[in-house]
């Protein structure tokens, strides 16, 4: 057996490990897989590992160390091994390997799941992946906190002229982001002050074709934005509107329009990922609570 970084080489093949030892939720198409590892600004082939025997990957870690918002802090993105290798301490070899680098670097603590922007999903899911949180656990991690996702099925219109019209009554304009618009965007939710995780995530949905992003706009001045599939395939957010705006239904229509889009698209249901105002998508949307995800931490 051999440990080796996850490259262009062997990304396919990990793709595949990944694929059967999720949850069917959790399944991404290969691309956005690649993207997921690949594609991470602070992927690093001393941490993102894979352990191959008889030419195939039988375990495999996606870890990063991220500095921008907490100081150098160790994330551990997604990790799984082949259920005929379970149990010969796989796993924990590649994590004591990523925890040795991370502690290299200066951090203090590695976390589990929320790895902001470019995480897989808000923290690990303990139904779907019990095994996976006794790990930790037994890895000393400890519970910190948690997340939560809520489901809104696109089976029917969303946007109504009553939205509409009350925009207009306020010379407010919702429309679709163009690519041309990105850097304007970015700069927007910048300095808005949400963080350099939304302004990557409204990149990442302005990038697609077409851009899964929305603003709305006031005598020429962006005031609110919307995107979907920031995080991963029919995954809503992150949305904001600016304080002095809020209470007049801007956050409302932009969210509609983003399920409409997301039906037109193809998608049976959208998932609100990480959920701050359960209230306000209780309400428009109609959504339920469908998710909870834990956040793991371990102190190095």
């Amino acid at each position: 057996m051999t440990i080796e970084p996850i490259t262009d080489t062997n990304i396919n093949a990990v793709w595949d490990l990944y694929q059967r030892s999720v949850a069917e939720c959790d399944q991404l198409p290969l691309e956005w897989f690649r993207y997921k590892v690949l594609g991470d600004p602070d992927y690093s082939p001393v941490t993102c590992l894979v352990a191959i025997e008889s030419g195939r990957p039988i375990a495999f870690m996606d870890a990063v160390l991220r500095t921008w918002e907490e100081g150098p802090t160790g994330w551990l993105k997604a990790w799984a091994t082949d259920p005929d290798h379970r149990g010969r301490g796989l796993a924990t070899e590649l994590l004591s390997r990523a925890e040795s680098e991370f502690r290299a670097q200066g951090a203090s603590a590695v976390k589990a799941g929320q790895a902001k922007p470019h995480y897989y999903t808000p923290g690990i899911d303990p139904q779907a992946y019990t095994p996976g949180i006794a790990f930790l656990l037994r890895c000393g991690f400890r519970n910190t906190g948690f997340s939560y996702n809520m489901d809104v099925p696109l089976d029917r219109t969303f946007l109504t002229p009553e939205h509409i019209r009350r925009m207009t009554d306020q010379n407010i304009t919702a429309r679709r982001v163009e690519k041309s618009e990105k850097d304007r965007a970015v700069a927007w939710v910048k300095d808005a002050e949400w963080g350099y995780s939304w302004q990557y995530q409204a990149g990442a949905a302005i990038d697609a074709d077409p851009p899964a992003a929305f603003i709305a706009e006031k005598d020429g001045e962006i005031v609110g934005f919307a995107v979907y599939d920031a995080v991963r395939p029919g995954w809503f957010g992150p949305t904001g509107t600016v304080e002095i705006m809020r209470g007049t239904g801007i956050g409302s229509v932009l969210f509609l329009m983003c399920l409409d889009d997301m039906r037109d698209k193809g998608y049976p249901v959208c998932q609100i990922c990480a959920v701050g105002p359960l209230y306000f998508y209780a309400k428009v949307g109609n959504a339920l609570v469908s998710r909870t995800f834990w956040h793991m931490t371990k102190t190095l």
